[in-house]
């Protein structure tokens, strides 16, 4: 069975991120305080096409699978680290369907034609990351299990 993967900008389906949004506050952001649904939608929608901050969305077989977003930061203390794959998150009846490689790849396209050599993420599965080529940044202090990575982009 094939399956068509499909990513795109959140400002080319809008109607698909108060979706998005839920399942990705669900997943990372309803234990923290300083977070609401409304503030997330809110940030999702000030996403560009052409410049950072920027979110895309998978669509598997035109269905809404996932999320991934490039910020320019997401750890105060290390803000001269930039830019942040953030967010990577595929809706669990979705999984195992090449949406997580899509939205990656697709990110990291993104971040080239914007001219960024680097991108950075935190992860509590450096292994998976570490296939494709990320290797963990050694001088960023790592809370538990979750370490940060980084990737060389090709000029």
């Amino acid at each position: 069975m094939s399956v068509s993967v499909q990513v795109k900008n959140f400002a080319d389906c809008p109607d698909t991120l108060p979706l998005v949004a839920e399942q990705l506050f669900n997943e990372w952001f309803s234990s923290r305080s300083d977070w609401t649904l409304e503030r997330l939608l809110t940030q999702m929608r000030q996403g560009k096409s052409d410049a950072i901050p920027l979110g895309l969305v998978a669509f598997v077989d035109g269905e809404p699978a996932g999320t991934v977003s490039l910020l320019e930061k997401d750890l105060e203390e290390y803000g001269e680290l930039r830019p942040w794959l953030s967010g990577l998150l595929v809706f669990p009846e979705y999984r195992e369907r090449g949406a997580a490689r899509a939205l990656v790849e697709e990110l990291m396209r993104a971040a080239q034609r914007l001219g960024e050599r680097q991108v950075y993420l935190w992860t509590e599965i450096p292994d998976l990351y570490a296939k494709f080529g990320w290797v963990i940044v050694p001088e960023v202090k790592s809370e538990g299990m979750t370490v940060a990575m980084r990737l060389q982009i090709e000029p």
